[in-house]
């Protein structure tokens, strides 16, 4: 259950905070934008960072709501 809420949180960031969405071959993928994106244990910036990644990454996209 922690890690579904932890990588729903993770890609929800991603989202949020300087990515772009592109679609895959096999379904979606988040390539992150920013320089640095805090990667936070919760929805407000005074949780932990969980980790730190760079701009380029790119990650699967598991879920996503709104728009």
């Amino acid at each position: 259950m922690l890690k579904k809420v932890l990588a729903s949180l993770f890609f929800a960031a991603l989202l949020l905070m300087g990515v772009a969405v592109q679609a895959g071959g096999d379904g979606q993928t988040a390539t992150v934008t920013a320089n640095y994106l805090n990667v936070r244990q919760g929805p407000s910036t005074s949780t932990v960072v969980l980790v730190v990644i760079r701009a380029g990454q790119t990650y699967p996209v598991l879920g996503q709501s709104g728009t």
